[in-house]
């Protein structure tokens, strides 16, 4: 720190503090009892690449742990080129946890975000945190495990990110008020991580559940196979790349259990699923009665829509995209129940040839988007009953050479895009296309091959 930093008592703002690994810091925070945010309350305060003498006797290293004021905290460690290369000594990883140990930070603090710790496990100070409402932990290579944290009343958002060695999240034993302000759940990037818990055979009817989550994101976990319950999650599901078991065990183990009164994941209102190898169970999608918005996405065993779609009578928003296996042709019964779909995206399908027959069930339709399709050959006739169509994309379809009939008939259709079609460029021309009687009365058109030098920048 500057010499006299320690006079500056008034300082409201301190931003940004970075110590390289040639200075020493010892002492000067001590002294700075107020920090306010000009912004507000929000104290906040950025510690990057910070290295301590040992020399310094540690009960006067604890300049952080009283500063009651502070609610936002940043601790990074910054690797140099040689320690990515080659990887921290075991020296370093003892050096590091100690570090961390004597930046405990007061009881008040509101946010903290670890980045780049080299250590195999967190300082047991955070579950000392009671006032902690946002825990952010990430590219922490080392790091096999956490501190408890399930205790802590007013955690809402807990993020773990690139834990190259993460083998669980806790111990077996869970106190009885289990995360019960936790809303936000994402884990990422966690190779290793099979459960949440050490020892995973936890019994049936046992096994603890988030009371108020809202939002689960879980992306390249494949191994995670055991989590606690999220019954009531209710606004966002996102599994990319990771086992789909422990939400089917949501499912499951709440249905043998008398006192839920909700079915489980009823309150889900979306859902993102890309690369699952291993599909959910049939039935699974029976229960999700206010889903409004799904994505699937890279999921190379779907062949068709599955079972239980008709039933998703909510969902207003439908992607799917990048599905080598999947076609429509066996899908025609499924289309029946998505009375309120009001956008359908199909995006890189090379199976896809047509729309089914149900297509015309979708009366509350009022955007269809078609991109990278190169099997599609024509739409269905039946796309005159989508009476409520105003947005119309077709895109990258190097097959498809000719537009239905009825498209004349949908006088809701205002917008219409036609984009590197080679075979209905020439029909939709006007006057002289043998299309273009179908498309005349559409207000806004645009039919055209992207010119070749800039194809590959759109």
């Amino acid at each position: 720190m500057p010499a006299g930093i320690d006079k500056l008592t008034s300082l409201q703002t301190l931003s940004l503090f970075v110590a390289s690994k040639k200075h020493v810091v010892t002492g000067g925070l001590r002294e700075l009892t107020v920090l306010n945010n000009l912004k507000g309350n929000l104290e906040i305060l950025h510690l990057e690449q910070v290295k301590f003498s040992p020399s310094i006797e540690a009960d006067k290293d604890e300049f952080l742990k009283n500063k009651e004021h502070l609610q936002q905290l940043t601790l990074r460690w910054d690797r140099g080129d040689d320690e990515e290369r080659t990887g921290s000594s075991s020296v370093d990883v003892e050096n590091e946890e100690r570090l961390l140990e004597r930046l405990q930070p007061h009881q008040n603090l509101k946010v903290l975000f670890v980045v780049g710790y080299n250590g195999k496990t967190l300082s047991n100070w955070i579950h000392s945190l009671h006032c902690l409402v946002k825990f952010t932990l990430s590219d922490s290579p080392k790091c096999e495990f956490l501190p408890p944290m399930d205790h802590l009343p007013y955690l809402k958002v807990l993020h773990l990110r690139r834990l190259n060695s993460l083998k669980f999240i806790a111990e077996n034993s869970a106190t009885p008020a289990f995360f019960k302000s936790l809303k936000e759940l994402a884990i990422s990037d966690c190779p290793d991580l099979k459960s949440w818990w050490e020892n995973d055979e936890l019994p049936k009817n046992n096994r603890p559940s988030f009371p108020c989550i809202s939002k689960l994101n879980i992306q390249c976990c494949p191994n995670l196979t055991c989590m606690p319950l999220c019954t009531n999650l209710d606004e966002e599901l996102v599994l990319v790349d990771s086992n789909v078991r422990s939400m089917r065990e949501t499912k499951t183990e709440t249905e043998t259990t008398s006192e839920t009164l909700l079915l489980p994941l009823s309150k889900l209102k979306s859902m993102i699923i890309e690369r699952i190898v291993e599909s959910p169970p049939q039935s699974w999608l029976n229960d999700f009665t206010s889903l409004k918005e799904l994505h699937i996405g890279d999921c190379i065993n779907l062949k068709s829509l599955p079972q239980g779609f008709k039933t998703l009578w909510s969902l207003q928003s439908l992607t799917i995209e990048r599905c080598n296996e999947f076609n429509l042709e066996n899908s025609e019964v499924e289309w029946k129940g998505l009375i309120n779909l009001r956008s359908l995206t199909l995006r890189s399908i090379p199976k896809l040839m047509t729309l089914t027959i149900g297509f015309g069930n979708l009366i509350s339709l009022k955007e269809l988007i078609i991109y990278d399709c190169p099997s599609l050959t024509h739409l269905p006739e039946t796309i005159e009953k989508l009476k409520s169509l105003r947005t119309l994309v077709i895109s990258e379809c190097k097959s498809m050479d000719c537009l239905p009939k009825g498209m004349i008939n949908i006088t809701s259709l205002h917008n219409l895009e036609i984009r590197d079609c080679p075979l209905l460029l020439p029909r939709c021309q006007p006057e002289t296309g043998d299309d273009w009687p179908q498309i005349a009365q559409i207000k806004n058109k645009l039919v055209r091959e992207t010119p070749q030098d800039l194809s590959g920048l759109l």
